[in-house]
């Protein structure tokens, strides 16, 4: 910031006219006032008398001319004083509310001269190390950091201060809570000539934002390469946001062309009515499943066990809904191909045993024939007979 300019110039300057005007207008005053007495008076008695009234008229002028220039100098560095004072109270102003925006922020800010040296770090930078603000004001970047980070550090500075341009770069540094991940910005400090006078720059702590991104991307691969059909749709236009490959293929398209599409797109017509019913009930309760058909793009139908889960935002409104589509058409084929052959084996088991029955009939036939003849059985019928039903086989 530059200096506040006086205005009505320096003191010594108001001096200099003071004392200047006051010679001139001496040099004047001697050289025309005694000129005149001469001529004007003869007799020595009254140019006495004349004199002592002209020295008294020039210091009674003198001492005026001086207060009026002196009172008027005065003025000058009393307005310029006030000037001054204010101009540096709005310099201090202006200085105190960025130190409370630089103090305020949670981003840690600072600023190096020349050689590296910080000249500003906030008590965000020295919490995030460590350390207090004293610590680090004079120091370089290997005062303060191990020395591969320092020297990685300085090297983007170095950058700056030879480019002249802003770097934004990611920067991991060990802190007292462990290794961190920081997106640091740094740019050209200069004064108010545009001079470069050093290196201005913010680091804001991105760890947590890194570790959900690793995260995400995990997830990201996972859908994306699963065997499992899945798709996420958006719950306001119902369409489809993304599908991984499996879905997709599994119904003749590629996984780009069924994002923007419906999702009913994917459903047989007269069956969209119960699904979207089905799906509005999801909205509500956040999860279920259900079997449904889809169709293919050539048409082709299939059996689908749909896993839908809504995800919703803090105020329950849906945000996303994930689902997850089993193609059960192999499972239906098997639970049909069970279902035939217990009725074979139920009609098997009829006959059997009807025949079964018909042979023990015989058989009491052919017992009671012996017994006629007095003579013994032939056949022994107790597992046929209930007990205590009399009969004797």
């Amino acid at each position: 910031m530059k200096e506040p300019k006086e205005e009505g110039g320096s003191p010594s300057h108001g001096v200099f006219i003071v004392v200047l005007a006051y010679a001139l207008f001496s040099t004047l005053w001697i050289l025309l006032s005694d000129r005149a007495m001469v001529l004007l008076f003869r007799d020595a008695d009254t140019f006495m008398q004349a004199s002592m009234v002209k020295g008294w008229f020039f210091v009674a002028v003198t001492t005026a001319l001086l207060y009026f220039l002196v009172r008027r100098l005065l003025h000058n560095v009393e307005d310029a004083h006030r000037h001054k004072i204010a101009a540096l109270d709005d310099r201090q102003r202006t200085l105190d509310l960025l130190t409370a925006v630089v103090e305020s922020s949670d981003d840690a800010i600072f600023a190096k001269d020349l050689r590296g040296r910080y000249m500003l770090f906030n008590s965000a930078a020295a919490k995030a190390l460590g350390k207090t603000v004293g610590e680090v004001i004079g120091h370089d970047d290997r005062d303060v950091f191990p020395l591969n980070q320092a020297n990685d550090m300085m090297s983007m500075g170095l950058r700056v201060l030879a480019t002249g341009q802003t770097e934004t770069n990611e920067i991991v540094l060990d802190t007292p809570s462990g290794r961190r991940t920081f997106m640091a910005t740094k740019g050209p400090l200069r004064d108010a000539s545009q001079r470069m006078i050093g290196i201005i720059g913010i680091s804001r702590d991105i760890t947590e934002r890194k570790q959900d991104e690793d995260r995400l991307r995990l997830w990201a691969e996972a859908f994306s390469r699963s065997g499992l059909a899945a798709a996420i749709a958006g719950p306001l236009d119902n369409t489809f946001l993304s599908v991984n490959a499996a879905f997709a293929h599994e119904r003749g398209y590629a996984p780009e062309e069924l994002a923007g599409k419906p999702i009913m797109a994917v459903y047989p017509p007269e069956l969209v009515a119960e699904v979207k019913e089905k799906i509005a009930a999801l909205d509500i309760t956040g999860h279920g499943a259900f079997e449904t058909e889809h169709v293919g793009k050539d048409g082709r139908r299939f059996p689908v066990l749909m896993d839908v889960t809504v995800l919703k935002s803090d105020a329950g409104k849906p945000l996303l809904r994930v689902a997850y589509a089993v193609n059960i058409a192999a499972r239906q084929a098997a639970e049909r191909e069970m279902q035939a052959r217990n009725a074979e084996l139920e009609r098997f088991n009829g006959v059997a045993t009807k025949r079964e029955l018909r042979m023990i009939a015989l058989k009491r036939e052919v017992n009671a024939m012996a017994r006629e003849l007095g003579r013994p059985a032939p056949y022994d019928l107790s597992f046929a007979e209930e007990p205590g039903d009399g009969k004797t086989p």
